[in-house]
């Protein structure tokens, strides 16, 4: 069974972990789970690769390689879960799941530049 988002009810993470890969899985939110979750450590090792070009272009600059970085992620076949308020991992539809994906790139660009200018 292949899971093709938008065409089936919302699945939880266990679930969808039966039928894909849990590298092409995004958890949202902050935290250690999340942080050492294979498919967020795709977007870390992205960001930590691409940190020294996105610090050198101006904010509209910046802006376009973070809308690349999200079309990267998706053309992947990767997804994006979320805790829902019943405690259960759902994945978000594809208009939520881009502005969230989009927010989380660019949270990790921030952090990785006050991690890099802390450590000097």
């Amino acid at each position: 069974m292949k899971f093709v988002a938008n065409t089936e009810p919302k699945m939880t993470l266990k679930a969808y972990f039966k039928h894909n890969d849990e590298n092409l899985i995004c958890l949202c939110g902050r935290g250690g789970h999340n942080t050492h979750h294979p498919g967020n450590r795709y977007i870390y090792e992205t960001v930590d690769f691409l940190l020294d070009y996105y610090q050198s272009l101006k904010k509209e600059e910046k802006e376009q390689l973070t809308n690349w970085a999200v079309q990267d992620f998706e053309s992947q076949g990767r997804r994006l879960f979320n805790l829902n308020k019943n405690g259960e991992w759902e994945e978000l539809d594809l208009n939520a799941g881009k502005k969230r994906i989009r927010a989380k790139i660019s949270q990790r660009f921030r952090d990785a530049r006050i991690c890099e200018s802390s450590s000097n």
